[in-house]
C-alpha cells in the first residue's frame, strides 16, 4: 500500500474512532496499533492532550441557593447535597474565605443555613477551613445574641476531630477582642484548656490552674488519661501537688500514683516524692499514702509501707497519718490491717489508728468494733470510738448493743453514758 493511501486510511479510521462506542474503540485501537508500528518511520504520530478538567464556577449566591434547596428537602442524600459536596471540594482557601465573608454580609440568610454552611466548610478541608467555619458561627453569634450554644457545640465537636486547629482559632478569637460575651469567653477558655490537654497535658497545666475548681478537676482527669510515660506523670503531679485546690490535687496525685503503681515503678516514685522541691511535708505524706493505696502489693506489705511512711513524719504528725493509713488499708484488707495494729500497740500513734479501725469495723461487725475500742488508752479517742460504735450498733440492733455494753468491762459511768435511749 502506498503511503498516501495509508494516510487516507488512517484519517478515515480516526473519524470512525470518535463515532464508535467504548468497546469498539478499544478493538479498533488494537488493530490500528499494528499498522502504525509498521509505518511509524514514514508517518509521524500525533499526541492528543487529555481534556481539561471542568471547573465549577465560584458563586456564593449559587451555593446559598443550593444549600437552601437541600435544607428544604430534609433529605440527607439528594441531588443538592451531591452538588454541594462537589462545590465545596472545588473551592480554594481564598474562595472559602470569600464565601464566609459573603455569608456574613447577607442579612437574609437563616441561622439554620449559616450553621449548615459552617458544618460544610469545616468538613470539607483543612484546619484553616475549620477556623473559617468558627468565624462564621461567631458572626452568627454576634448577629443574633443568644446563639452561643451553636458555636459552643461546634467547638466541642471539632475539638476531638482536630484539637490543634481548635486551639489556634480559640486563641485568635480570644485575643482579637471580637468576643464580648463573658459567658462565651469563659466557655471558650475552658474549651481551650480541654483542647490543650488533649495535645500536651503537661504544658496545659498553667491554663488549667486559672480555671474554677470544678473545671480543674474535670480537665485534670482528661490530662491524666493522656499522659503515658512515668516522667510525664511525675511532671504533672509535681505541678498539681502545690495547687491550692485540694480536691484537684488529691485527684491528680491519686490517679497518677495509680498509673505509676501499675507501671511497677513504686521505688522510683517513692524517691521522686521524697525529692519534691516545692511540696510541703503534709503534701508529700499525702502523696505517699496515695501511692501505697494504689500499689497492688500493699496488702502483703502493710508493715513495710507503714514503716516507710511514718518514718517520714515527726512524732506530732504520726497519729493523724496512722489513722489515715488505717482508714484506707482496712477497706482493702481488714484482717491484715488488724494484724499490723496488734503488732504495734505500744506505738505513739496506736490510739489514733485503733480509733479509726474500731469505727470502720463497727460498720460490718459492731461487736468487733466495740472490742477494738476497749484497746484504746487515750480517753478522748476512746470515748470518740465508743460513741461512734454504739451509734452504728443502736441504729442496727439497739437490743444487742445494750446487752453487749452491759456485759462489757467498761466502768458504770461509761455504760450509763453509752446506754441507748429507751
Amino acid at each position: 500500500m502506498k503511503p498516501t493511501h495509508l494516510a487516507i486510511t488512517l484519517a478515515l479510521s480516526s473519524s470512525v474512532v470518535f463515532a464508535l462506542r467504548h468497546r469498539e474503540l478499544a478493538a479498533l485501537k488494537q488493530r490500528s496499533s499494528t499498522l502504525l508500528l509498521k509505518t511509524q518511520k514514514s508517518i509521524p504520530t500525533k499526541q492528543i492532550a487529555p481534556s481539561a478538567k471542568q471547573t465549577i464556577p465560584f458563586s456564593p449566591q449559587s451555593i446559598f441557593a443550593t444549600l437552601n434547596t437541600h435544607l428544604a428537602t430534609e433529605q440527607p442524600e439528594d441531588a443538592a447535597a451531591a452538588d454541594l459536596d462537589a462545590r465545596m471540594e472545588a473551592l480554594s482557601n481564598a474562595e472559602v474565605r470569600a464565601l464566609v465573608s459573603a455569608a456574613l454580609l447577607e442579612p437574609d440568610l437563616s441561622s439554620k443555613l449559616l450553621t449548615s454552611l459552617a458544618d460544610l466548610i469545616a468538613s470539607a478541608g483543612t484546619g484553616e477551613n475549620r477556623s473559617l467555619a468558627f468565624d462564621l458561627l461567631l458572626g452568627l453569634h454576634l448577629r443574633e445574641q443568644g446563639k452561643t450554644k451553636t458555636l459552643e457545640r461546634a467547638v466541642d465537636d471539632w475539638m476531638f476531630k482536630d484539637p490543634a486547629a481548635t486551639v489556634v482559632w480559640i486563641r485568635q478569637a480570644l485575643s482579637s477582642g471580637r468576643i464580648t460575651d463573658p459567658k462565651l469567653s469563659k466557655k471558650l477558655v475552658t474549651s481551650l484548656a480541654r483542647a490543650e490537654v488533649m495535645i500536651a497535658p503537661v504544658t496545659s497545666l498553667p491554663r488549667l490552674r486559672t480555671l474554677q475548681d470544678e473545671e480543674q478537676g474535670t480537665l485534670l482527669g482528661a490530662a491524666m488519661q493522656n499522659v503515658k510515660s512515668p516522667a510525664d506523670i511525675r511532671a504533672l503531679a509535681a505541678s498539681v501537688i502545690t495547687w491550692p485546690n485540694a480536691e484537684a490535687k488529691n485527684r491528680v496525685i491519686g490517679a497518677n500514683m495509680q498509673k505509676l503503681g501499675s507501671l511497677g515503678d513504686f521505688h522510683a516514685t517513692a524517691a521522686w516524692i521524697d525529692a519534691l522541691p516545692d511540696a510541703t511535708p503534709a503534701e508529700k505524706n499525702e502523696a505517699r499514702i496515695t501511692l501505697t493505696m494504689r500499689d497492688p502489693n500493699t496488702v502483703a506489705n502493710i508493715e513495710r509501707y507503714a514503716g516507710w511512711i511514718l518514718s517520714k513524719a515527726d512524732s506530732t504528725e504520726q497519729p493523724a497519718l496512722a489513722a489515715t493509713l488505717t482508714s484506707g488499708w482496712s477497706v482493702k484488707d481488714h484482717d491484715a490491717t488488724g494484724t499490723w495494729l496488734n503488732n504495734n500497740r505500744t506505738a505513739l500513734w496506736y490510739n489514733a489508728a485503733a480509733c479509726e479501725f474500731a469505727q470502720g469495723a463497727a460498720r460490718k461487725e459492731p461487736a468487733t468494733g466495740f472490742d477494738w475500742a476497749l484497746t484504746i488508752s487515750d480517753e478522748p479517742l476512746r470515748r470518740k470510738a465508743f460513741h461512734e460504735v454504739m451509734r452504728i450498733w443502736n441504729k442496727d440492733n439497739s437490743g444487742a448493743a445494750a446487752a453487749y455494753l452491759e456485759a462489757s468491762s467498761l466502768p458504770a459511768d461509761w455504760k450509763l453514758e453509752l446506754k441507748p435511749p429507751e
